[in-house]
């Protein structure tokens, strides 16, 4: 493919689905966080104690652990992907579809310090917000020691009642993907096939990697190092809540229990403190009241079964008006 040059702030791009940070950067920087849930980019250092999220705007925003304080929020909207050397790589809002746009934020405040473009393939709309006929993703991996951006996208006809199909008409659901390189220490790009990535992770564990003497369906935390399993208990309110046992991923010890409204969620044990996301709910309150809460970062103490603090989330999945 041939490849042209364009400046966004000062910033190298390359199109052709490139990412280009031009200081070369080792594995151990690159590793310094993940992903909890799309949209929710966890420390993983152990001293910062921050989550990166986008907010119920979008807005990117910096989240303390401790306390569910707002370090800084915006002014860049996006959800956040990866931090590579102090830069907070986020997937911005494309100015038109075939176009990637990825913004780079300091951490520590937010300040926007450039940005990249790249093309993506014909239509395909690389956007944070929710979309009701289209959806795309991504996800960093970094399991090499160097960056790669997976991205998948899928499409589909926006109608109501199902229309037999026409001549020179598009009935058909779209799924495309790809996979970015990005190889820091030659400052260069190149799109690759994928084949040589580990596959993405299930939410669940598979036969070969479940924890012995644990019955049912187990569910891996966001870091990998724990395990949970749920099992459905009545509740005279809720009707049906789910008892979440957590276990260590290698030896099977039990680490605490927690009461919640889903039997799954994406998830990560941090000491005592159980942080989940949990999507939009309608529930019932004792007073007999009902409370609607967005999709949420939620942090509960698995001592008391006490929630500490919750942080309203972009919720990706499009809830508006559909055509009849």
């Amino acid at each position: 493919m041939k490849h042209q040059r364009r400046l966004l702030r000062s910033t190298p791009t390359l199109l052709g689905l490139a990412l280009l940070i031009s200081a070369p950067v080792n594995a151990q920087a690159l590793a310094s966080a993940f992903q909890m849930a799309p949209g929710v980019l966890v420390d993983a250092s152990g001293q910062a104690s921050v989550t990166w999220v986008a907010d119920a705007q979008g807005r990117v925003a910096a989240i303390d652990l401790d306390n569910g304080s707002v370090r800084w929020r915006g002014p860049a909207e996006g959800l956040p992907l990866a931090l590579v050397e102090q830069q907070l790589v986020v997937l911005g809002r494309p100015e038109r579809a075939g176009q990637l746009s990825l913004q780079l934020l300091d951490p520590e405040t937010g300040a926007v310090r450039g940005g990249v473009l790249g093309d993506l393939p014909d239509g395909v709309l690389a956007s944070p917000d929710p979309q009701p006929n289209r959806r795309f993703d991504a996800t960093a991996d970094l399991s090499s020691g160097s960056l790669k951006i997976r991205w998948t996208y899928a499409e589909w006809p926006l109608r109501g009642a199902l229309l037999a199909k026409k001549a020179g008409v598009d009935n058909e659901r779209r799924e495309l993907d790809g996979v970015v390189s990005v190889d820091f220490g030659a400052n260069r790009v190149q799109a690759i096939s994928g084949l040589g990535m580990p596959a993405p992770r299930t939410p669940d564990l598979t036969d070969a990697e479940r924890v012995r003497n644990l019955d049912g369906v187990q569910f891996r935390g966001a870091d990998d190092l724990t395990v949970q399993v749920s099992t459905a208990v009545a509740d005279e309110v809720l009707g049906t809540q789910w008892r979440w046992s957590l276990h260590d991923r290698t030896s099977g010890r039990a680490l605490g229990n927690a009461v919640l409204p889903n039997a799954s969620a994406p998830f990560l044990l941090r000491g005592t403190q159980l942080l989940w996301r949990s999507e939009p709910l309608t529930r019932r309150q004792p007073s007999g009241d009902y409370e609607t809460l967005a999709a949420r970062l939620v942090a509960q103490d698995l001592a008391s079964g006490r929630e500490l603090w919750s942080v309203d989330l972009l919720d990706r999945n499009y809830r508006g008006v559909m055509p009849p």
